[in-house]
């Protein structure tokens, strides 16, 4: 029957690989599956699901065979009120016209044998994307006429495959290869205040990485750590002169807690590492061709209470603070990327011992940075600009077992 599944999965690919994004964490998402996504993301140290192995490819090892699909959607509200030397003053606060989207995953899991299993899950890797009616820049002193500086979208996908070794049932082990794919469109203008080559044109990338990841049971409380290198993405050729290298997706490192405190109730806890200021196109000063992000501490926190056999209810809160400082708000008024706060919350209903559906919802309340002008020439020229992001969607997965 498990053979059964391949074409499945392989052709839900394309669909998980064109899902657009916008950003949580930074340009990443917070979450991969419905029930991690009630809880806040947390999920390091306890698989919930075949999409767990996109956190810690051990998990692998705590599942046997399975599949999930996830499907959602989410809205995102961004302004850009573009200030200062730079900007047309006389345009005011804007509206991205682009606000909802598509969201999703899907994963299987299989048990090669009672030390190994195979996992393997496509999600989205992230991204953004804004386009304002007005520039953000004024025309005077670029030299251009027409459209330009108004729009920007990054679209990130990722497929990991994972093998875990579980020496005991204590104890599991695991690797991922992850392939990554992204695409780039915009015409924003250069550090040479020109507009950029690729004309809004698409240009795609392909990418690799690794994430290795442990996770150990110590009666009550379960332990995981994870590590994942970059994912090394070929740069876009059409943007060049935008980026002084290619978006990297950046390397990331954590830790989780899973407290079973009672047979039915179960607290967790993840803190991990992104590593912005390491990708060299996003962490280089915007003077250099960067955007001048930083490393970026996230924080995740979740629980769920099983009240019956049939019924399992979740709540949780992540937490990441911008990884954009309050003087590089003009560099990146076009990429909003500064949501802090989401609320979770979620709930699964088993309909038998095979089958069970699964939905979470999230809101990130509205988040505001204006640039103080002290910062670089990109800082004080944009002095007074000010962005803001508020998002909220929802997930519901369905989950097989075999």
């Amino acid at each position: 029957m498990s053979r059964n599944l391949y074409p499945v999965i392989l052709g839900l690919a394309g669909l998980a690989a064109s899902l657009p994004a916008s950003a949580h964490n930074g340009m990443l998402p917070y979450c991969h599956g419905a029930i991690d996504c009630g809880m806040g993301g947390a999920g390091v140290a306890q698989a919930h699901d075949a999409t767990s192995t996109a956190l810690n490819p051990a998990l692998a090892g705590q599942m046997n065979g399975e599949a999930v699909l996830n499907a959602g959607w989410f809205h995102a509200d961004r302004t850009m009120n573009a200030q200062g030397g730079m900007a047309d003053g006389t345009v005011g606060t804007q509206n991205s016209q682009l606000t909802d989207y598509p969201d999703g995953s899907v994963g299987a899991n299989f048990r090669l044998n009672p030390q190994w299993a195979l996992g393997t899950v496509f999600y989205s890797g992230g991204g953004g994307e804004t386009k304002y009616a007005k520039r953000r820049t004024s025309v005077a002193g670029t030299g251009a006429a027409g459209d330009f500086d108004n729009a920007v979208r990054i679209r990130k996908a990722n497929w990991a495959t994972s093998l875990a070794w579980t020496p005991s049932a204590e104890q599991s082990y695991g690797a991922s290869v992850i392939l990554g794919w992204q695409d780039m469109r915009s015409n924003m203008l250069t550090t040479g205040m020109a507009p950029t080559a690729g004309k809004h044109e698409v240009d795609d990338a392909f990418g690799w990485g690794m994430r290795f990841g442990g996770a150990w049971n110590l009666g009550e409380l379960g332990v995981g750590a994870f590590y994942q290198t970059p994912i090394w993405f070929q740069r876009f050729d059409k943007y060049k002169d935008l980026f002084v290298g290619p978006i990297d997706e950046p390397a990331q490192f954590g830790l989780g807690l899973a407290w079973h405190i009672t047979p039915d109730v179960d607290l967790l806890g993840d803190f991990k590492t992104i590593m912005w200021d390491d990708v060299r196109a996003i962490g280089t000063q915007p003077p250099e061709g960067g955007f001048g992000w930083t490393m970026q501490p996230v924080l995740a926190l979740g629980a769920q209470w099983r009240l019956n056999p049939t019924w399992t209810v979740r709540a949780g809160w992540n937490y990441g603070p911008s990884p954009i400082a309050d003087d590089k708000t003009f560099a990146n008024a076009m990429f909003p990327a500064i949501n802090e706060h989401h609320l979770t919350t979620g709930a699964t209903f088993n309909v038998n011992q095979s089958w069970s559906v699964s939905g979470s919802a999230y809101w990130s309340p509205e988040n505001s940075q204006k640039d103080p002008g002290t910062g670089d020439n990109f800082s004080q020229n944009g002095k007074g600009t000010t962005i803001t992001h508020e998002q909220y969607g929802g997930l519901l997965g369905l989950r097989w077992k075999f």
